[in-house]
C-alpha cells in the first residue's frame, strides 16, 4: 500500500490502523469519511430518502384507493343499472324504428300507387254495376245517370293522379 492512496492514514499509529481494520464499526466510521466514498454515501442516503418518499406516497394512494372501494363497487352497480337500461331503450327503440319503417313502407309511393291503380279499378267497376243495373231495371235514369256520373268523375280523378304519379 502507498502512503498516497490513504492520507488520511499517514497521522495514524500502527496501533489505531490495527483497530481500524479490527473492529467493523471503526472501520466503518473511517471508511464513510474517504473523499471517494463520501459521494457515494450521500447518494445512497438520498436514494433512501427517496424511496421512502416514493413509498409513503404509494401508501396513501393505495389507502386512499381502498377507502373508495365501496365508492367504486357502487359506481361499477350503477353504471350496470344504466348499461342494462341503455340495452332496453335500444330495443325499444329497434322495434319503433321496424314500426316506422313498416308504415313508411305503407305510405311510400310504391304502396300509395298501387292503392290508387286498385281504386281506379274498383271506380271502373262501379260504372259497370250502374250499367249493370240500369239495364236489369233495378235503377231509374234519374239514378242511374246520377251514380254513372259521379262514379265516372271519381274514376277520372283517380286515374288521372295515377298518371300524375307514373310520369
Amino acid at each position: 500500500m502507498q502512503k498516497e492512496e490513504f492520507p488520511e492514514l499517514d497521522g495514524k499509529t500502527s496501533e489505531e490502523i490495527e483497530e481500524i481494520l479490527l473492529d467493523d464499526n471503526a472501520f466503518a466510521d473511517y471508511f464513510y469519511t474517504l473523499d471517494q466514498v463520501k459521494p457515494i454515501k450521500q447518494m445512497q442516503d438520498d436514494l433512501l430518502v427517496n424511496n421512502a418518499e416514493i413509498a409513503s406516497t404509494f401508501c396513501f394512494i393505495l389507502e386512499s384507493n381502498l377507502s373508495r372501494k365501496d365508492q367504486i363497487e357502487d359506481l361499477k352497480k350503477r353504471i350496470q343499472a344504466l348499461q342494462n337500461i341503455n340495452a332496453e331503450h335500444r330495443k325499444q327503440l329497434d322495434q319503433l324504428l321496424y314500426e316506422q319503417q313498416q308504415e313508411l313502407t305503407r305510405f311510400g309511393s310504391e304502396y300509395l300507387t298501387e292503392q290508387l291503380r286498385q281504386l281506379v279499378a274498383t271506380s271502373d267497376d262501379m260504372t259497370e254495376l250502374s250499367a249493370a243495373s240500369f239495364l236489369e231495371g233495378k235503377l231509374s235514369e234519374d239514378e242511374f245517370i246520377k251514380a254513372f256520373k259521379e262514379s265516372r268523375k271519381l274514376y277520372h280523378l283517380r286515374n288521372a293522379k295515377l298518371e300524375n304519379l307514373t310520369k
